[in-house]
């Protein structure tokens, strides 16, 4: 008897999917952005004359809020958010990656507006569950079907890098406190090496990659209601409130306690 197995090319992908924010809101600003992480903002009950919108800074292209439609905005991108509180956002700020930092969007520059209201129908529904792991996984579900097309078909295909490990350990225990030259350390090699090989490797710098790393903890431990802004600073290793506040602001675009007021997290306490 000859038997014959082979193995799929996708065995050799170890892409993670993280859900870095999911939240609800229902607020008005101004604001710039360039966040490290992928956004679905998912557009309800808006007016017909609603003003609010998105607008690529990379293009200039305007995307106008209407109501039952979803834009996706890839990480990185740099937009501005025109917003008035006329309409709910139902929002899910996630990363797709092959391993921690190098996401399947990195490098996109296409918003993309998609419009399915059955698909919208079903994030109301996992928004409004109450179990939160059901709600996590169909949420996740969600984002797979409508993302997998958009992924771009000519990103890069590089193989497992050599530091892959060092992302993630950064990601497990980051804090104001880590440095590059902690990194470097981590890989042997001096600070100037190090940098190089992360930026052509990672497509972002060995800071930045760091600072996105402490906002996205940041963000999720905001959303303990628990904790006080002093507790979490210190948590995230900033030597004051005043600090944390600052770093949050220039990465986020408002304060930290803003950012908490403002918005209503589908799981409000970290895990």
């Amino acid at each position: 008897m000859i038997s014959f197995f082979r193995r799929h090319p996708a065995c050799r992908v170890g892409a993670e999917f993280r859900f870095v924010n999911l939240f609800e809101e229902v607020t008005e600003y101004d604001r710039t952005f360039q966040l490290p992480f992928n956004i679905l903002s998912c557009v309800v009950g808006s007016d017909p004359g609603a003003e609010s919108y998105i607008r690529s800074n990379v293009t200039g292209e305007i995307y106008p809020h209407r109501d039952g439609e979803i834009l996706f905005i890839p990480l990185g991108l740099p937009i501005f958010i025109h917003r008035k509180p006329d309409f709910r956002i139902l929002s899910l700020h996630f990363t797709w990656e092959a391993f921690p930092g190098m996401d399947l969007f990195t490098g996109s520059e296409t918003i993309h507006c998609l419009h399915s209201p059955d698909i919208l129908k079903r994030v109301e529904r996992y928004f409004a569950e109450p179990d939160p792991v059901i709600a996590c996984y169909g949420l996740q579900s969600i984002v797979l079907e409508l993302c997998l097309p958009l992924i771009p078909a000519n990103r890069d295909h590089a193989e497992r890098w050599r530091f892959a490990e060092i992302p993630k350990m950064v990601r497990r225990s980051v804090s104001a406190r880590m440095s590059v030259a902690d990194l470097a350390e981590s890989a042997g090699l001096s600070v100037p090496a190090f940098s190089r090989e992360f930026s052509r490797e990672m497509h972002c710098s060995a800071k930045e990659f760091l600072q996105n790393e402490l906002l996205a903890r940041s963000l999720r431990l905001l959303h303990d209601p628990k904790k006080k802004i002093r507790e979490i600073s210190e948590e995230l290793g900033f030597s004051s409130p005043y600090y944390f506040s600052k770093f949050f602001k220039r990465r986020y675009g408002l304060s930290p306690l803003f950012y908490r007021d403002s918005v209503s997290p589908l799981f409000p306490e970290e895990k």
